[in-house]
């Protein structure tokens, strides 16, 4: 089921990774994402197991992945990073 990405949270999940992963070469791991960036900051690569996201200049995006199911608990689990993200801020346990 395809939706409107609204990349504006998807760069926010971004950083969220980036500041709360661990720094693995030239990416950054966080609850389940690999995210990097080109030297430049033009280019943003978010990526599981089944899924890449690459993030252009003007906000241009695509996806690699087998199967548009693999897109949606992607894009599911990536912004549910917000949610992770404001619970640790509460002091919550997170997942």
């Amino acid at each position: 089921m395809e939706h409107a990405i609204d990349i504006t949270r998807v760069l926010n999940a971004f950083e969220i990774i980036r500041e709360n992963g661990k720094k693995v070469d030239d990416e950054y791991y966080y609850e389940g994402f690999f995210a990097s960036s080109s030297y430049d900051g033009y280019t943003v690569t978010l990526k599981t197991q089944h899924v890449q996201m690459h993030i252009g200049f003007h906000n241009t995006f695509h996806f690699d992945s087998k199967h548009q199911s693999e897109i949606d608990d992607f894009m599911h689990s990536l912004l549910n990073l917000e949610l992770i993200s404001k619970s640790d801020e509460n002091g919550n346990l997170t997942q």
